[in-house]
């Protein structure tokens, strides 16, 4: 067993999920919250900065979402997101949101932006989905519009990306 720490939380996991080929246990409220991730993704990809391998995992990780509750396939990785840094180097980043999946879980988390809220919804296949809920609209909502989160001297920084894991 081991734990992993999203947002300041820790998650105690088994073996990073040993049945990897069971369905997420999604539930009918949280279809909100994929369309949401997919309408994320779509913004990410217009990014002017956006490369053609980010824009590439982008998808991959789109058609991922398209297929819930399906098992992941065999090695799959992919992740999309993005950080607010600022100008000043020793103040760090100011939040985070992102959107990850491989064969092990998957997972959609926002880290506060000043005082903005955190979420973080965690799944893996054939587990129980005791997710709560409670902070997926105000993260949805600053996923929706990124932009108005930036702060004086302050940037966009994304990141996507793909790769496989040899089975």
């Amino acid at each position: 067993m081991y734990c992993v720490s999203i947002c300041g939380k820790s998650l105690q996991m088994t073996d990073c999920c040993q049945d990897k080929t069971s369905l997420y246990e999604i539930r009918p409220e949280e279809k909100e919250l994929f369309a949401a991730a997919i309408v994320f993704g779509d913004w990410l990809a217009e990014f002017p900065s956006a490369s053609h391998d980010e824009i590439a995992a982008i998808r991959k990780m789109q058609t991922f979402l398209r297929n819930l509750p399906s098992a992941p396939p065999p090695n799959f990785n992919a992740d999309y997101g993005f950080r607010i840094e600022t100008s000043n180097e020793e103040m760090g980043h100011f939040g985070w949101w992102s959107v990850s999946g491989c064969r092990a879980m998957l997972e959609i988390t926002c880290c506060g932006h000043e005082i903005e809220s955190e979420f973080a919804w965690v799944l893996c296949p054939g587990w129980k989905n005791n997710n709560d809920l409670r902070f997926a609209k105000d993260g949805m909502r600053q996923a929706s519009d990124p932009l108005k989160l930036i702060g004086h001297e302050q940037s966009i920084v994304i990141q996507a990306s793909k790769w496989s894991v040899a089975v």
